[in-house]
C-alpha cells in the first residue's frame, strides 16, 4: 500500500548518499509507482552501491513492492532558481526506477 511505502522512506535512505557519490536523491511516490532519483557519477554511485551492505539488507523490505527492472534515463531537462544554483551540480545522469505495484 501507499502507506506502507511511504512508512519505508520514512527515515531516509538506507545508506549515506554523499559517500556513494550522489549529488541529489529524490523520491516520488503516486498511487501506482515509486520513482527513486538518483544523480551523480553512475559508475561510482553502482560501485560503491553494489559494496553497501546497509543498502542490501534494507532492499529485502522492497521487494513485495518491486515490479520489473531498474530503468536509466539521461537528464533531458532541468531547471534550478538561481538563489540555490551554486548547492546543486549538474550530473551526467538520473537513475529512475519505476517499479512498486500499485498500492490500491
Amino acid at each position: 500500500s501507499r502507506s506502507e511505502v511511504e512508512g519505508l522512506l520514512r527515515n531516509g535512505p538506507p545508506f549515506e548518499p554523499e559517500r556513494l557519490g550522489l549529488v541529489r536523491h529524490e523520491v516520488y511516490v503516486s498511487d501506482d509507482e515509486v520513482i527513486f532519483v538518483f544523480q551523480g557519477l553512475p559508475s561510482m554511485f553502482a560501485e560503491r552501491l553494489a559494496e553497501d551492505d546497509s543498502f542490501w539488507n534494507a532492499a529485502t523490505a522492497w521487494r513485495p513492492f518491486v515490479r520489473g527492472r531498474a530503468r536509466l534515463a539521461d537528464s533531458a531537462y532541468s531547471w534550478t532558481s538561481s538563489s540555490t544554483a551554486e548547492a546543486i551540480t549538474s550530473s551526467s545522469r538520473a537513475g529512475t526506477t519505476a517499479s512498486a505495484k500499485s498500492p490500491r
